[in-house]
């Protein structure tokens, strides 16, 4: 978390709720890869290979070989407030994501979020300690 906060940058994140459709590359995918720091659709994807060498970042639930080419291009937009693996996700919103997961933050708890990630990091050396010890992790956990 400290070296996201380090290199912290304010970029654009489209994020989809395509729970039927598919994302690929050359159709319904208006990324700009000079802006968008990555992508993240409520759904599937498919063009996996190009999608790896944009060098974009994709979350999705999942990959297929099915493409959307013929269909049409729906009511997708820019700037709307959509629902995206059961939250809502607003324009402005703050769009973290890794390995682990995706999380969608509003920038007024922002700060407090930061700081209590912060914390939680700096505590964790300390309890994995704990449970290596032997010690219980329902002792651990409940401190």
């Amino acid at each position: 978390m400290e070296d996201c906060v380090e290199g912290f940058g304010v970029f654009a994140v489209p994020v989809a709720d395509q729970k039927s459709q598919r994302l690929q590359t050359h159709a319904h995918f208006d990324c700009d890869l000079q802006r968008d720091a990555g992508v993240v659709v409520d759904g599937v994807v498919t063009d996996l290979r190009e999608l790896r060498e944009m060098r974009l970042p994709v979350f999705a639930r999942g990959t297929s070989l099915l493409t959307t080419k013929r269909l049409g291009r729906g009511d997708g937009g820019v700037g709307r407030t959509v629902s995206c693996g059961g939250a809502v996700v607003r324009p402005g919103d703050l769009v973290l994501a890794d390995d682990n997961g995706v999380l969608v933050i509003s920038p007024r708890i922002a700060a407090d979020v930061l700081a209590r990630a912060l914390a939680s990091d700096r505590a964790e050396p300390a309890l994995l300690a704990r449970l290596r010890a032997g010690e219980s992790p329902l002792t651990v956990l409940s401190d």
